[in-house]
Protein backbone atom coordinates (compact mmCIF):
# COMPACT_ATOMS: atom_id res chain seq x y z
CA UNK A 1 0.00 0.00 0.00
CA UNK A 2 1.30 3.10 -0.89
CA UNK A 3 0.28 6.57 1.30
CA UNK A 4 0.64 10.49 -0.01
CA UNK A 5 2.66 12.25 2.47
CA UNK A 6 -0.14 14.18 3.17
CA UNK A 7 -2.12 11.50 4.65
CA UNK A 8 1.49 10.08 6.32
CA UNK A 9 1.41 13.13 8.14
CA UNK A 10 -2.06 12.82 9.41
CA UNK A 11 -1.77 9.36 10.36
CA UNK A 12 -1.09 8.05 13.99
CA UNK A 13 2.34 6.42 13.98
CA UNK A 14 3.62 3.36 15.61
CA UNK A 15 7.27 2.54 16.32
CA UNK A 16 6.71 -1.30 16.07
CA UNK A 17 3.94 -3.70 14.62
CA UNK A 18 2.81 -4.81 17.80
CA UNK A 19 1.87 -1.40 19.56
CA UNK A 20 -0.46 -0.68 16.19
CA UNK A 21 -1.80 -4.38 16.41
CA UNK A 22 -2.46 -3.82 19.87
CA UNK A 23 -4.67 -0.63 19.22
CA UNK A 24 -6.47 -1.98 15.73
CA UNK A 25 -7.60 -5.00 18.48
CA UNK A 26 -8.90 -2.19 20.81
CA UNK A 27 -11.53 -0.77 18.08
CA UNK A 28 -14.64 -0.74 17.49
CA UNK A 29 -13.47 -1.56 13.54
CA UNK A 30 -11.68 -4.12 11.68
CA UNK A 31 -8.30 -1.79 11.48
CA UNK A 32 -4.65 -3.20 10.00
CA UNK A 33 -1.42 -2.17 10.75
CA UNK A 34 0.84 -1.67 7.41
CA UNK A 35 4.29 -0.24 7.31
CA UNK A 36 4.63 3.19 5.75
CA UNK A 37 7.26 3.38 2.59
CA UNK A 38 7.27 6.79 3.64
CA UNK A 39 7.95 7.60 7.18
CA UNK A 40 9.07 3.99 7.76
CA UNK A 41 6.96 3.52 10.96
CA UNK A 42 3.51 1.59 11.27
CA UNK A 43 -0.18 3.12 10.77
CA UNK A 44 -3.54 1.63 10.75
CA UNK A 45 -6.29 1.36 7.80
CA UNK A 46 -9.51 -0.41 7.76
CA UNK A 47 -9.07 -1.05 3.99
CA UNK A 48 -9.45 -4.63 3.17
CA UNK A 49 -9.98 -4.30 -0.66
CA UNK A 50 -7.36 -6.72 -2.58
CA UNK A 51 -5.78 -8.22 1.01
CA UNK A 52 -5.67 -11.51 0.61
CA UNK A 53 -5.99 -14.06 3.82
CA UNK A 54 -4.37 -17.43 3.61
CA UNK A 55 -6.57 -20.33 3.00
CA UNK A 56 -6.83 -22.92 6.17
CA UNK A 57 -6.55 -22.45 9.70
CA UNK A 58 -4.23 -20.30 8.95
CA UNK A 59 -6.63 -17.69 7.38
CA UNK A 60 -9.20 -18.28 10.14
CA UNK A 61 -6.73 -17.90 12.42
CA UNK A 62 -6.21 -14.07 11.12
CA UNK A 63 -10.07 -13.25 10.93
CA UNK A 64 -11.05 -11.58 14.12
CA UNK A 65 -14.50 -11.99 15.51
CA UNK A 66 -15.69 -8.51 14.54
CA UNK A 67 -14.18 -8.96 11.22
CA UNK A 68 -15.53 -12.44 10.38
CA UNK A 69 -19.35 -10.47 11.14
CA UNK A 70 -18.79 -7.91 8.81
CA UNK A 71 -17.11 -9.85 6.17
CA UNK A 72 -13.83 -7.94 6.76
CA UNK A 73 -10.07 -9.58 7.06
CA UNK A 74 -7.93 -7.82 9.78
CA UNK A 75 -4.81 -9.27 10.73
CA UNK A 76 -4.89 -10.25 14.46
CA UNK A 77 -2.06 -12.63 15.16
CA UNK A 78 -3.28 -13.13 19.18
CA UNK A 79 -6.92 -13.78 18.13
CA UNK A 80 -9.09 -16.34 19.33
CA UNK A 81 -12.10 -17.53 18.06
CA UNK A 82 -14.44 -18.46 20.39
Amino acid sequence: MKTRPGICQKKRRFAARAAAEAVALAADIPLRAYKCALCKQFHLTSRTKGLRVPRGPLGIFLLGVAGVAAGHAIFAPFAVLA
